[in-house]
């Protein structure tokens, strides 16, 4: 399994075309949501809004020419039977010839839970196998801004 060096939430990546050079701008860990406090949340809603996923793998020596699937989500961490509420597409990359590898998520919306704590979540798996592996959780915390009707 490549090793993961780091799994980051962002507004926006840049990538130096000159020297490929990686900028985060905007490192999350808070998201504010405006909700009329008269009108209740439906579940699995989401809300506009534009950010990123990183993460950066090390090849690991004993992974060979492998092949490797990567994905991640956001669920709601006060249900411990939460499911993955948004998903990005699974991403398939191999590092047989080069030994960092850096992957970009994009999103445009975000999932309107109840406030507190969820989290991203970053699962991986070898091409060919059934079985997820999760490598990170990255803390968001879930504000509700409250506004009359």
């Amino acid at each position: 399994m490549p090793i993961l060096l780091a799994f980051l939430a962002c507004e926006k990546v840049i990538v130096s075309q000159g020297t490929n050079e990686l900028s985060l701008i905007g490192i999350i860990n808070d998201i504010y949501v405006p909700v009329i406090r008269s009108v209740p949340i439906p579940p699995n809603l989401t809300g506009p809004l534009r950010w990123n996923a990183v993460a950066i793998w090390f090849h690991a020596s004993s992974d060979g020419d492998a092949s490797f699937e990567v994905f991640c989500g956001v669920a709601d961490d006060s249900d411990d039977s939460a499911k993955i509420a948004l998903q990005s597409e699974v991403v398939t990359f191999s590092m047989r010839d080069q030994p960092v590898m850096r992957i970009f998520f994009s999103f445009t919306a975000f999932p309107v839970f109840k406030p507190g704590l969820c989290s991203l979540k970053l699962l991986v798996r070898r091409v060919g196998l059934k079985e997820w592996t999760k490598m990170a959780d990255y803390p968001l915390v879930l504000h509700h801004q409250y506004y009359p009707a």
